[in-house]
């Protein structure tokens, strides 16, 4: 078959791919509303620069250049955003194609978690970024296409495809591949359910994994040679490193038990929380259940029926859940620091989607069980919408509590250059939350977490911010313990003090 239509025959169902992108720009029209320049976007709509290369994305590098036809960029959003929503939705159609579930009302509100992820939307609300964060996802797609094939796509053709797609999902966005094992260790589950004998199992496993650590592999070898020179910072180097193999166990089992913590502090108190951990449980039973009425894996059960056997069946299957639950940490787990901001774990909303598709009723269940299984799906996708709105209404709050914190400081800050000749200025604390922000943050940390104050101590977009207000100034040496500070201006909002020949030190007054 002609890769073009093997590629185009796996979309016939344009109505369903309209559908979704349609929910994905739905809970995305806040985000877009917002109209946020968010962290490295301040950079990129200032200087026009890429800037991707140097933090290991070549191909990210590459693909703005054909984007944006040249090397600088444009502020191009909401189209970039809309793109992204298109690649998601694209993503999520092919998923549904290559693990064979045909597209109904129940699949399709199953998909709206691949668009909607609650990690995943802080990838979107990047103005520049967000259509090669997708892109990234839907390569980790593709080879999946391969198992639904005959020939060679379906044998030997599954391993270099998926060696090609994975390598390219790094070099765009590293955390993007996470998607990859998600899907791979869903289909091991149905393998393990359906009876696949020990050895069929193992070589399902290893084919799963090989591609995937030799795509990580060669990416982790080519990436040195774009984290070279002045451009390779601090940051990357620190947040590439990766402990030595003696450590390296140690090393994976913390960051497994701090991505956890994550989890439990992000959901661990709050209504949504419980619902997804309503929705894991029912994956959970719907599998253990199957095990114990299928014949399960004959190999490793030794064929019998017994006590014994079917324990070691839901053994192996809890063991593959818990993988399956890890999987959004993907290539974070054997790194020494970790990043843990909220994007990197955009695959979590794949693992929502796949629970959700798993409970998918046959054409053989009863009606309470249709009803039962459509009833969750679509309470958990209409939950998610709403906590993309709520995401996006929270961003164009704090915009506007940053505006008048900015709109304040700027003309001080001027003044002060202009009358004491200094450019250099520290924060000694943040601008803080926009009190309406207050009650949404305890009740969603996840949603602090996500919405990042630029305008704070060590962070360079804040002064990127400053410039937009026309106050450029640049950031400040850390001050001496000893330091003298001569007061310049005290307001209600804020006070400017003076280290004489040094800087102007800022600290603000949060009603928080």
């Amino acid at each position: 078959m002609r890769p073009g239509r093997f590629f185009f025959s796996e979309i016939k169902n344009t109505q369903a791919f309209f559908a979704l992108f349609f929910f994905y720009c739905l809970g995305m029209l806040s985000i877009l509303r917002a109209d946020r320049l968010y962290l490295d976007d301040m950079g990129r709509a200032l200087y026009a620069y890429a800037d991707w290369a140097p933090a290991g994305r070549p191909m990210a590098e590459l693909l703005s250049w054909i984007f944006f036809l040249g090397v600088g960029t444009v502020d191009a959003s909401p189209v970039t955003q809309i793109l992204a929503a298109a690649e998601l939705a694209l993503a999520a159609l092919l998923l549904c194609r290559a693990l064979g579930f045909g597209f109904s009302p129940f699949v399709l509100a199953a998909c709206i978690p691949i668009g909607l992820s609650p990690y995943g939307l802080e990838n979107l609300s990047y103005k520049f970024d967000a259509p090669f964060m997708a892109l990234s996802q839907l390569l980790c797609v593709l080879p999946f296409l391969c198992l639904r094939r005959g020939g060679r796509a379906g044998g030997k053709g599954f391993f270099p495809i998926s060696v090609l797609c994975l390598f390219s999902s790094a070099s765009i966005y590293q955390a993007g591949m996470n998607l990859y094992p998600a899907v791979a260790l869903f289909i091991c589950l149905r393998a393990f359910i359906a009876g696949a004998g020990g050895k069929g199992f193992a070589r399902l496993i290893l084919r799963f994994a090989l591609p995937f650590s030799l795509a990580a592999l060669g990416y982790a070898l080519q990436v040195s040679c774009w984290l070279t020179g002045e451009q390779y910072g601090d940051y990357v180097a620190r947040h590439c490193a990766i402990p030595s193999f003696w450590r390296l166990p140690g090393k994976m089992f913390a960051n497994t038990g701090d991505y956890l913590s994550l989890l439990y502090g992000d959901w661990g108190e709050n209504s949504l929380g419980a619902l997804l951990l309503l929705l894991f449980f029912c994956f959970c039973a719907v599998f253990l259940r199957r095990a114990a009425r299928g014949r399960g894996c004959s190999a490793i059960s030794g064929g019998r029926s017994t006590a014994r056997g079917l324990m070691g069946r839901c053994s192996v299957i809890l063991a593959l859940i818990f993988c399956f639950l890890l999987s959004p940490l993907g290539v974070q787990a054997p790194l020494e620091f970790p990043v843990w901001s909220p994007r990197t774990f955009c695959a979590f909303g794949t693992v929502l989607a796949l629970m959700l598709l798993s409970l998918h009723p046959g054409r053989k269940s009863g009606n309470c069980a249709k009803i039962s299984a459509g009833f969750l799906a679509g309470f958990v996708s209409l939950q998610l919408l709403l906590f993309a709105s709520l995401y996006g209404n929270m961003l164009s709050v704090q915009n506007d509590w940053e505006d008048l914190q900015l709109a304040r400081l700027a003309p001080v800050i001027w003044a002060f250059k202009e009358e004491k000749g200094l450019d250099r200025v520290i924060f000694t604390n943040s601008a803080g939350y926009s009190p309406l922000m207050s009650g949404i943050g305890r009740r969603f940390p996840l949603i602090r977490r996500m919405t990042v104050v630029p305008l704070t101590r060590n962070m360079r977009w804040g002064y990127e911010q400053l410039k937009i207000y026309g106050a450029a100034v640049r950031a400040g040496k850390p001050l001496p313990e000893d330091a003298q500070l001569v007061l310049y201006k005290d307001t209600p909002y804020f006070r400017l003090e003076e280290c004489p020949g040094a800087a102007a030190v800022v600290t603000f007054k949060n009603i928080e």
